[in-house]
């Protein structure tokens, strides 16, 4: 059953909730397979992510020396060469984390939902919004490798930082002039693209119908709360963080 609930995600989500309730024991919840759905996010995830390392770790110079002229000012004497061997061996431990990054995501995306829509008298155990979110992610995934393949095809165009890799995703400040937009509304759509959208609606999708709640009053109620989130992203992005 699983395994058709995740694929059927993509192109008939309603379908895919509606089978999840209808197959969904509470009791039970210890039997669905967290650890494979991670596995299987992991194992699509991690091989792009250290496909384009080599081309991150480029900036890693760049970023040592910023870092070491921030901390002089400050009257300390620092090795620049320490503080590259760190950044380096931060971008590999970063893969190899990701497994628990992704664990962690789902976790405060599903509290998150569990005491937010409490206050709406949705009623769901933290067992279903924890299924919901689980699944959702599959997008987010998917968004993962198509932003990966973006910059690999386009031979990582306009990568002149690291801070580049997180705002060139295939969202829609694609349609505008990086450098003639604010840096916080490119951040902005670039947080929202196509995907993270698309995340976005698989959630309110999910949390309507195992919830047999309204499709569109679930999905304004999620929406308004991404956009907070999100516009903190881009103000984050825009710092540089």
């Amino acid at each position: 059953m699983w395994y058709k609930i995740l694929i059927n995600i993509i192109d008939k989500p309603f379908a895919a909730f509606r089978q999840l309730r209808e197959n969904y024991e509470e009791n039970e919840f210890y039997k669905y397979p967290w650890l494979w759905l991670l596995l299987i996010y992991s194992l699509l995830v991690i091989p792009t992510y250290y496909i384009m390392l080599p081309q991150m770790k480029q900036f890693a110079p760049q970023i040592a020396r910023d870092t070491a002229e921030k901390v002089s000012v400050r009257g300390r004497d620092v090795d620049e060469g320490e503080i590259l061997g760190g950044i380096v061996k931060g971008f590999n431990i970063q893969g190899a984390l990701m497994p628990i990054n992704v664990l962690f995501a789902v976790l405060l995306v599903a509290v998150f939902l569990w005491v937010y829509l409490y206050f709406f008298s949705y009623n769901l155990t933290f067992g279903k919004i924890w299924v919901i979110v689980m699944l959702a992610y599959f997008t987010q995934t998917a968004g993962g490798i198509v932003n990966s393949i973006f910059h690999i095809v386009s031979e990582y165009k306009f990568m002149n930082s690291l801070q580049d890799f997180r705002s060139s995703t295939i969202g829609f400040q694609l349609l505008l002039n990086k450098e003639t937009t604010l840096p916080f509304l490119y951040n902005f759509l670039a947080v929202n693209n196509v995907l993270a959208l698309w995340n976005t609606v698989i959630l309110a999708i999910g949390l309507s119908v195992m919830g047999k709640k309204d499709f569109s009053k679930t999905l304004a109620m999620i929406f308004i709360p991404w956009l907070i989130l999100s516009a903190g992203l881009a103000l984050l992005m825009n710092l540089g963080v």
